[in-house]
């Protein structure tokens, strides 16, 4: 044994004797090398002949001491960061859940591994999250006293703050953010799968992108501590326009976290233009089809009709009302029988002693298989504070094959067929809007199928004052409800607006042509006017095109000195969608 390994850089001997042992004679200026384990790390060592000039003969042996480590806990490098005085790099290792440290030459640029300041699986430095996919860190040189870290987790669906010892460039962790976490009265969302992160220029916000949850998340980012505290997301699927400008000046556009309004309503801690939650605990959310805003009693409420076309998914409508003290909407009732809801509308009924009652009518065009009744009717029972259930509509319709060639694929819906009969196929809507001309209530319903074509006509219920009837409550009141009043031969109808032509009030339907579900090859506009000296609607021309391509939606305004605008959604074809005006003079748009 030469000596024992003790921390040093080099060691001289003045006496070459035991240097025999090892090395023999070595010529001037050589070398041997060897190797030990110095705590735990492979040590090279090197023993080298000292050159004296002055004496023209060797001068003793130095002993030098290097060190060879492999880089360990290094699978599947995901991002790298540099830190802003370049002294240090870090590379998350998302298989080995790990962040390397290099100390970077400011010269040559060259990296040196420093295991004693990486964060890696095991030891004391456990804290680190599992899965990093991104590292960030401030540009701005000496924006603090303190350089931070932050690593976005993807298994963890976190963000991590990590603080930089300047001098050794070690990693301490600091804290982290989770999906999910409750900060200041408001759920963290949006951070599940966080694959991405990125700082802004002058470091004072932190993005997160949120691969499964498909959003963008942005924090705020505290200089001195660096923490971070959740500031706001935006989700696909979701729509937070809070004002339109008519502008194309980007200057002119007012951001949204700086408006007051904004502010005070994200600081109560209720967000209340997204309705629903987290949508992996309540999925409708994302397939919500339709909306019915009214007041009532001092109350403000939103309907919100939801379902998916897949027939293993489950819908229903859900009642929001208006929370003044809380600036925000909660949750007030759902209605789980309408397992297929597209569509609702609200009406408001006097009885014959002037009393009001409100209403809600449910539209459900999915799960056809399942549903006997097609649209369901609720009134709101004062008693209970909610809405209850009123009566059922039962949509059936006598529906012939209009086409003989398609016969062949369908024969049970050919003419003269056993299901060719009145009353003998149901239907299944897609939009409905109530309406009240001169004391009597109508619902009008677009229907787009009947589990098979599509070339179905429509119908107008009207409200019957007489009788009575039992509510699911127990409750008895009058009337007997709605029940078809008039049909109308507008085939694959997805929508339907009341509108006030000039003096004519009319009924607007987007109306298409196909014979089967789901493509229409054309579509147009019918209009159907409520002849008073009759009292039916009879239909009118509007002037308007035929669309190559399917009318999805309509939508009617009237603007102050400029008349009523009927705004048309076109799809699946050549016809643009477009907007146009009543012209009371040519009777026409």
């Amino acid at each position: 044994t030469f000596f024992e390994p003790t921390d040093f850089q080099y060691k001289s001997f003045d006496e070459p004797k035991s240097s025999q042992i090892l090395a023999g004679n070595l010529p001037s200026s050589s070398a041997v090398f060897f190797t030990a384990s110095l705590n735990g790390i492979e040590t090279i060592f090197s023993l080298k002949n000292i050159f004296c000039p002055q004496y023209m003969t060797s001068c003793g042996y130095v002993l030098f001491r290097g060190k060879s480590e492999s880089i360990q806990d290094f699978e599947g490098p995901k991002s790298v960061c540099v830190e802003p005085l370049g002294q240090y790099v870090y590379v998350a290792a998302f298989l080995s859940d790990s962040i390397a440290t290099f100390s970077r030459s400011l010269d040559s640029g060259m990296l040196k591994y420093k295991n004693e300041a990486s964060f890696v699986p095991f030891g004391e430095r456990r804290q680190l999250p599992r899965g990093i996919c991104s590292l960030a860190m401030c540009s701005k040189e000496g924006s603090s006293e303190i350089d931070y870290l932050y690593a976005a987790s993807f298994t963890e669906h976190s963000v991590s703050t990590f603080s930089i010892n300047r001098t050794s460039g070690a990693l301490i962790f600091v804290h982290s953010i989770t999906n999910g976490d409750l900060i200041r009265g408001v759920y963290v969302t949006g951070l599940a799968g966080t694959v991405s992160l990125s700082m802004s220029p002058v470091c004072e916000t932190i993005y997160a992108l949120g691969w499964l949850d498909s959003a963008v998340v942005a924090f705020y980012r505290n200089e001195t501590s660096g923490l971070l505290t959740y500031s706001d997301k935006l989700m696909a699927g979701e729509r937070k326009i809070y004002k339109f400008n008519d502008s194309v000046d980007d200057a002119a556009v007012q951001m949204l976290s700086s408006d007051p309004d904004y502010s005070r309503i994200w600081a109560t801690g209720s967000f209340p233009l997204r309705l629903g939650g987290n949508a992996m605990d309540t999925p409708w959310t994302f397939t919500a089809k339709d909306i019915a805003e009214f007041s009532f009693e001092g109350n403000t409420f939103i309907a919100v009709a939801a379902s998916d076309s897949d027939l293993l998914s489950l819908g229903l409508v859900a009642i929001y009302t208006w929370n003044p003290i809380s600036v925000s909407f909660a949750l007030h009732q759902t209605l789980d029988r309408d397992i297929g809801a597209c569509s609702v509308t609200y009406f408001m009924v006097k009885d014959v002693f002037g009393t009001e009652s409100h209403y809600l009518a449910v539209g459900n065009a999915w799960r056809y298989t399942n549903e006997k009744f097609a649209i369901n009717v609720y009134q709101w029972d004062v008693s209970q504070s909610e809405f209850v259930q009123d009566h059922s509509i039962q949509c059936f319709d006598c529906y012939c094959m209009r086409d003989s060639s398609l016969e062949h694929l369908f024969p049970e819906w050919a003419p003269n067929s056993s299901k060719c009969s009145d009353f003998s196929i149901p239907l299944y809507p897609s939009k409905m809007e109530a309406l009240e001309i001169d004391g009597n209530i109508f619902l009008a319903v677009a229907f787009m199928w009947d589990g098979t074509f599509t070339n179905v006509p429509s119908y107008i219920m009207r409200w019957n004052h007489n009788g009575q009837r039992v509510l699911s409550s127990g409750l008895t009141v009058l009337g007997s409800g709605f029940f078809p009043f008039q049909r109308v031969e507008t085939s694959y109808a997805l929508d339907v607006h009341f509108a006030l032509l000039g003096s004519m009030e009319c009924l607007i339907f987007a109306s298409n042509r196909a014979e089967y579900w789901p493509v229409a090859q054309e579509g147009w506009i019918d209009a159907y006017r409520f002849n008073k000296d009759i009292g039916y609607f009879v239909k009118i021309i509007l002037g308007l095109p035929k669309f190559m391509g399917t009318v999805v939606d309509l939508e009617t305004s009237a603007i102050e000195n400029f008349g009523l605008i009927l705004a048309v959604a076109c799809k699946k074809g050549t016809s643009p969608s477009a907007l146009y005006v009543w012209n009371d003079t040519s009777q026409q748009f």
